[in-house]
């Protein structure tokens, strides 16, 4: 498509160039048939690669990798950083990608349906105003149907497959002008002008963005005319010259509008702003030389290479072209052969790779018929869909057999940015530290370590949650661990560590790792060997081990002979960025059976970046409603997504309000406080837990709450009412969040919720249909952290 329109506007310049250097010198039907070369650029998808063609002159690749590029991110697990999203086989994944070329596309679509209907319905309108007044007209000689029709402002020829000639009562009125209008309107016939109105108004529809188009159009009906004119003088005679301009000047008074070339029909109006350059044409009637005749079929034809063709590239440029082309896109990688490389069987193109089926891997190969067959198609896109198998590696080899110095390795799975959700996988992010549970004096550089999430991929019935507090390890080597569990108990347990990036510059590449984990790989109980790279990018690594310790339960058995006490030994995956300077380090339980294919999918698809819940991490420690938040997108002032911690802080505000839940506080003992009211629990982590979520200003609007009722006690104690379980809760009602006011340090949204529908257990009454409201959040931006302002407790929005 880029190159159509790059090759149409430089032929239709040339024409409007040649159109006015060579007006005057040669027969004006000639000048009109170079508008049939613009049609077929502008209507054929051709392209020839041609050493002579335009294209060589540009390059579209910028252009073609800004339409290639995806505009609109949304990871598939926005429903919470410690719990995956479950996938809907009722509905499409919300989280595919688009690109601009998709955005373009529809909005091309919608524009060129928008004006193929317009003009159907201007023709239509027109068709029928003339079927209701139009009266038979005997006009002997006349090959056409000839009819009389009142309301029209000039004659016409009109209709497709059964065109008519329609005359207004002025030139009935005259014999001699009568004969002019049939003459001029037989001469569009015979020129098949109502066909090409058609083929008109069909480019106009297809390129109605382009202007160069719309010039066209008008420059092409008003040369329709003037070669209309010529061919009418030249069926009546030399003589009739002047009568016949007398006929124009005297029927032609409507002035044009821009809305005729929307219609078919043909008529003889130009405008009195054109006039005298048409009365001057027929009066000179100009006569195309041989001369003449030779350089505009030369012009024809050298325009006619530079436009009909494609860019002409070598075999480095071609290589370069096809490399360039890989996009991820749908859920699909996506290449295109260059248009440019003619010799399509020049190409040697391999895609393999290795894929999890049956609980292992095995080798792939994908187009191994076009690749034997030397079957691979110029200017064809093909296309990899990445949810039709489990793929654990795929790469492409490219190379060209005429010069297989060119070759090069292309890693198709980078190309998808780790945004691809395989098929029976979720994308899951864990934000660590995970909690503060633990921290001491001497281990708290490990606490405050700038919050990041670790994206990963994990089987549909994995699931991810924060250990109960009183489980929560608080020594290393691995720090603020997290549970992966399955229906039938523990998976593996995930944790995380810092470390100091080695400067030494000596050590190789592929030993970096040994400067990464030292805390692992010589741990006396613990021990992390056989590491093996997966996947390996600038700065990080994602790799499988074998974690060997020491049975526990064989310990005591064994006092003072280590050596002697049994090992156990379970799979491991280990990951490192060193611009972060963390890592992550999963370690499965003993027993549980996860085969090499599983392994390396999480593996491969393990990366560590900053949180996309900003500098505080994600501060709500349990996982969120089971439902879709892929479609939530708030943008801060400065384009940033926001929306994660948007939706964190809901759950937050909301659960610290709640009778049901109390997940962002650890309580303590139940105490009666006031008369005519049920018991009070303490808060032991009040005074460290608000200022997380609230500004001042919002702690003060909730202690003030009838809804919690904060007391605060002599000894510093501080209780508030409940809770209980009432099988609601605000937080987990949360459906939809949008921005209202964005400003730099202030954003106030909209949160849509489900009401309380007054009873338990409603989700799993069949006669249950949910009521949604709305109520304001509004949160700001302090020392780089956002914090709530404003929350409206739902059930007192109106009181």
């Amino acid at each position: 498509m880029i190159e159509q329109l790059i090759t149409s506007s430089f032929l239709i310049l040339a024409v409007l160039l040649l159109r006015m250097l060579l007006r005057g010198r040669v027969s004006r039907r000639m000048l009109y048939g170079l508008w049939l070369v613009v049609a077929l650029r502008l209507l054929l998808p051709i392209s020839i690669p041609s050493p002579v063609s335009v294209m060589n002159a540009v390059d579209p690749s910028g252009a073609q990798q800004f339409i290639n590029q995806q505009v609109i991110r949304v990871n598939p697990d926005l429903s919470d950083a410690l719990s995956t999203e479950e996938d809907s086989p009722s509905r499409e994944p919300a989280a595919s990608p688009i690109s601009r070329g998709m955005l373009l596309h529809a909005v091309w679509l919608g524009g060129a349906v928008a004006t193929g209907l317009t003009f159907a319905v201007v023709n239509l309108s027109f068709s029928r105003r003339l079927r209701r007044q139009r009266q038979p007209f005997d006009a002997p000689g006349c090959p056409l149907p000839v009819y009389l029709a009142k309301d029209i402002p000039s004659p016409c020829l009109f209709g497709l497959l059964r065109p008519s000639i329609y005359i207004s009562p002025q030139a009935a009125e005259d014999e001699s002008t009568l004969s002019h209008v049939l003459t001029h309107e037989y001469c569009h016939f015979r020129q098949w002008d109502h066909i090409w109105s058609l083929v008109r108004t069909l480019c106009l529809s297809l390129y109605w963005f382009h202007p160069l188009v719309w010039a066209a159009a008008a420059y092409s009906r008003s040369d329709c005319e003037l070669a209309c004119d010529e061919l009418a003088v030249a069926t009546l005679g030399e003589e009739q010259k002047l009568a016949y301009s007398r006929t124009l000047v005297e029927l032609v008074r409507e002035k044009p509008r821009f809305s005729h070339l929307a219609y078919t029909a043909t008529t003889m109006a130009l405008g009195q702003s054109n006039m005298k350059e048409r009365i001057l044409m027929i009066v000179k009637s100009p006569k195309t030389s041989c001369s003449a005749l030779a350089a505009v079929l030369v012009c024809l034809a050298l325009l006619v290479s530079c436009t009909f063709t494609g860019k002409t590239l070598t075999g480095a440029q071609a290589v370069d072209s096809l490399e360039q082309s890989i996009h991820f896109q749908d859920n699909s990688i996506a290449f295109t052969l260059p248009a440019g490389y003619a010799n399509a069987e020049d190409w040697n193109i391999q895609v393999y790779g290795r894929a999890g089926m049956d609980g292992a891997g095995m080798s792939i190969h994908l187009f191994e018929a076009e690749n034997s067959d030397r079957s691979w198609q110029a200017g064809k896109t093909y296309t990899i869909d990445l949810a039709e198998a489990q793929y654990l590696e795929l790469s492409m080899d490219i190379s060209l057999y005429s010069d297989e110095s060119l070759s090069r390795t292309v890693d198709l799975l980078a190309k998808t940015g780790g945004d691809t959700t395989l098929h029976g996988y979720n994308t899951v992010y864990v934000t660590f530290p995970a909690y503060q549970d633990g921290r001491t004096a001497d281990n708290s550089f490990q606490y405050d370590t700038q919050p990041f999430d670790a994206v990963l991929q994990l089987p549909q019935n994995w699931k991810v949650s924060l250990p109960a507090r009183e489980e929560r390890a608080t020594g290393g080597p691995l720090w603020t661990s997290v549970e992966i569990y399955d229906e039938n108990g523990p998976v593996a347990t995930m944790g995380f560590s810092r470390y100091e990036r080695y400067e030494g510059g000596d050590l190789p590449r592929e030993e970096y790792y040994k400067a990464v984990y030292p805390n692992l790989r010589l741990g006396s109980f613990v021990n992390w060997g056989d590491y093996t790279p997966v996947r390996t990018e600038e700065g990080s690594e994602s790799a499988l081990a074998t974690v060997t310790y020491l049975n526990p339960t064989q310990l005591e058995n064994h006092p003072g002979a280590m050596a002697e006490v049994p090992q156990i030994q379970v799979p491991g995956i280990l990951c490192y960025n060193d611009d972060l300077t963390v890592y992550t380090a999963i370690q499965f339980a003993e027993g549980y059976g996860v085969d090499e294919g599983t392994l390396r999918t999480i593996a491969q698809s393990l990366h560590l970046i900053p949180s996309e819940y900003g500098l505080s991490g994600k501060r709500f420690g349990d996982a969120y409603a089971d439902r879709d938040y892929s479609g939530i997108q708030v943008l801060d002032a400065d384009g940033n997504d926001v929306s994660k911690i948007l939706i964190d802080l809901w759950y937050c505000a909301s659960d610290a309000y709640d009778v049901d839940g109390m997940v962002v506080f650890e309580t303590g003992d139940w105490v009666s406080l006031l008369d005519n009211h049920p018991q009070f629990i303490e808060l032991t982590n009040y005074d460290e837990v608000l200022p997380k979520i609230f500004t001042p200003r919002a702690i003060a609007q909730y202690e003030a709450s009838d809804v919690v009722l904060i007391q605060k006690t002599a000894d510093g104690k501080v209780y508030r009412l409940g809770p209980w379980r009432t099988g609601y809760s605000y937080a987990w009602a949360l459906t939809d969040l949008r921005g209202l006011e964005v400003q730099p340090d202030r954003i106030v949204a909209e949160a849509t919720y489900i009401k309380n529908p007054g009873y338990a257990g409603a989700g799993e009454d069949p006669a249950y249909v949910p009521e949604y409201d709305t109520v304001p959040f509004t949160v700001v931006k302090q020392n780089g952290i956002w914090l709530v302002d404003d929350y409206t407790y739902p059930e007192r929005k109106n009181g």
